[in-house]
């Protein structure tokens, strides 16, 4: 599976009617991404940050149930010299976490007073609460969902809290507070009329949550 790194002006495309824009770097995955985070690293850990890398990293979420962190070359600008110092070969993925034996559906980094988090659901109804960058720190799971998260989005505070909000295939979006681990409410799927078959609520799935 390849992961493909664009670099361009959006003057540029914009102004152009026929622009054919090549990937600038070519990183390999050994199973299919379901999810993808742009990111820096603000520590200083040499194994996530080499010689020759930006401080940005882009985390990949797979169907195997882990999340990787591919370390990232400095922005070429046009004019410099490029670095000769980032080869594909050099820079190999670093494993931040898995989920046992699940299908990992969305990732996201979000900000905990000064720290960081990383959020990953996962398709057995659950969404793990990680330290970041050292995500091996397992700080709890958010549990309610009683099947798979199909969609997650985040803020990092909103009215003093850190807030989520997931939906799910059983019909349900769920609000979160990330830093106690609560559900803080719940949005069940519409009600039905007098002529609705009540099984069909079941076949619900919520495709996107988002929150602002």
């Amino acid at each position: 599976k390849s992961l493909c790194m664009y670099q361009f002006r959006l003057g540029t495309v914009c102004n152009s009617k026929d622009v054919t824009i090549q990937p600038c770097r070519v990183l390999t995955s050994n199973k299919r991404v379901s999810s993808m985070v742009y990111t820096s690293i603000e520590e200083n850990l040499g194994d996530m940050r080499p010689a020759g890398t930006s401080e940005y990293c882009l985390l990949c979420a797979d169907h195997a149930g882990d999340v990787f962190a591919y370390p990232l070359p400095p922005i070429h600008v046009e004019g410099e010299e490029e670095s000769k110092s980032f080869t594909s070969n050099e820079h190999v993925s670093k494993l931040l976490l898995g989920h046992t034996a699940s299908i990992l559906t969305k990732i996201k980094i979000v900000r905990c007073g000064g720290s960081r988090k990383l959020l990953s659901s996962d398709r057995d109804e659950k969404i793990r609460i990680s330290s970041f960058p050292n995500a091996f720190i397992l700080e709890g799971y958010l549990l309610g969902h009683s099947e798979f998260i199909s969609s997650l989005d985040s803020t990092d505070v909103a009215n003093d809290r850190t807030i989520c909000v997931s939906g799910s295939g059983d019909g349900t979006v769920r609000l979160w507070d990330y830093s106690t681990c609560k559900q803080i409410a719940i949005i069940e799927p519409p009600c039905n009329d007098d002529n609705h078959n009540p099984s069909l609520n079941d076949s619900l799935c919520v495709a996107s949550v988002a929150i602002n």
